[in-house]
């Protein structure tokens, strides 16, 4: 609450409590005696004095109250505007994060294909096997180089929104993708002789 509209409040809530003791003093006052009369006369006076602080009192908070619905209105305005922006942030980061998830799964198959074969690297490899594997090169090759564009292009468009963590992750898995790249082209060359 501001202090205009708490020092109104308290202001008038003064107000209220003199104008409740008067009126006791009021009703319980003698009006038998010339001095009881004079005495009332005082109090009455002082009652509508009082009343006419209570009245200005009432629309000082009036006022104040208004300036302060006001103030509301404006702030959830604010907030209004701001929540469109943040819903639309948060959108863009869910789509952002949708097709980091799908990079990442196809970067996960990938790698296991790897191992299966670093792990069949050991043995020697059939001829048909051998002719299979080169005759997919071009085609690996072309998915990675895919997965390394769609990396760096996650990359550049996380960075030009400013979410640095998944600019760290991005740049990360198009850095898994090279390393994948480099391993596939080591394996295949081992194969060729």
């Amino acid at each position: 609450m501001s202090n205009q509209l708490m020092d109104a409040a308290g202001a008038l809530d003064l107000d209220f409590s003199e104008l409740e003791r008067l009126s006791g003093q009021i009703e319980k006052a003698e009006i038998d005696s010339e001095n009881g009369l004079e005495r009332v006369q005082q109090l009455l006076t002082r009652f509508g004095e009082c009343g006419l602080r209570v009245g200005d009192g009432v629309q000082v908070l009036a006022k104040a109250l208004d300036e302060a619905r006001v103030r509301g209105e404006t702030a959830s305005q604010a907030v209004a505007a701001r929540l469109a922006e943040i819903q639309r942030r948060q959108q863009e980061y869910a789509q952002m994060r949708e097709r980091f998830g799908a990079l990442a799964t196809m970067v996960r198959e990938l790698n296991g294909a790897m191992a299966a074969l670093q792990q069949q690297g050991g043995r020697e490899l059939s001829p048909e096997h051998k002719t299979l594997l080169l005759s997919r090169m071009p085609e690996i090759d072309s998915k990675l180089d895919d997965l390394v564009g769609e990396a760096s292009k996650l990359k550049e468009d996380a960075q030009s929104v400013g979410m640095k963590g998944l600019v760290r992750d991005a740049d990360s898995i198009r850095q898994s993708l090279q390393s994948a790249r480099s391993k596939l082209s080591v394996f295949a060359g081992q194969d060729a002789n």
